[in-house]
């Protein structure tokens, strides 16, 4: 039989009590550091969800809104295509630099300035009239695209109705350059009249 005396015993068990404390001590700044780290890593998963959140939102927003302008684009061109709009009283808008396109089969770049446009759709027959600034090399390249000819007299004062604008200047047609084309047998006439000195030109669609 082994006997141990007291000494050693209490000895043996002081060392195994502060053993067992250093682990449990190291056991706790262990939990402590897990518990650190896994509030770290919440806040910065908190953090970022937001971060995402917000992106989310934000592109939502702006996706939406490109698909909003998108349709109301889709919307007013479609009103254009059947009630075309013409900018008496503003110049140089984007619906008259339509209706010049789609007169002439050319763009309205820079060289044509003070373009104003109006439209006159009721009743059975209808007037379109135009005026605008540029350069004579814009003229000829009108008068070969809408197939205009030289008139053999400048005293044609056109046939715009009773309504005109007030860019609308008859007086002054007569004593322009005058090209014209059409016939009541095609049922329509253009003209188009020109000022060499003034840079100043009147277009006129009727038709009968």
């Amino acid at each position: 039989m082994t006997i141990f005396s007291c000494g050693r015993v209490k000895e043996k068990g002081q060392a195994l009590i502060s053993e067992s404390k250093e682990t449990v001590a190291e056991g706790i700044d262990e939990a402590n550091t897990d518990i650190k780290d896994a509030r770290e890593s919440l806040k910065e998963g908190i953090n970022q969800a937001k971060s995402t959140t917000k992106e989310g939102i934000s592109q939502s927003k702006a996706f939406a809104k490109y698909k909003l302008n998108q349709a109301k684009q889709g919307i007013k061109e479609r009103i254009d295509n059947v009630i075309p709009a013409y900018d008496a009283d503003q110049p140089d808008t984007d619906n008259n630099k339509k209706r010049f396109q789609e007169s002439f089969g050319i763009r309205a770049g820079s060289e044509v300035k003070q373009l104003y446009t109006y439209g006159d759709f009721m009743g059975i027959d209808y007037t379109v009239l135009m005026t605008f600034t540029c350069d004579k090399p814009m003229i000829k390249t009108i008068v070969e695209k809408d197939g205009l000819k030289l008139a053999e007299h400048n005293d044609d004062p056109g046939l715009s109705g009773m309504y005109t604008p007030d860019w609308w200047k008859p007086v002054l047609l007569p004593k322009v350059v005058c090209y014209k084309r059409g016939s009541v047998e095609e049922g329509y006439f253009k003209y188009l009249w020109y000022s060499p000195v003034s840079k100043q030109a009147f277009y006129e669609v009727y038709s009968i």
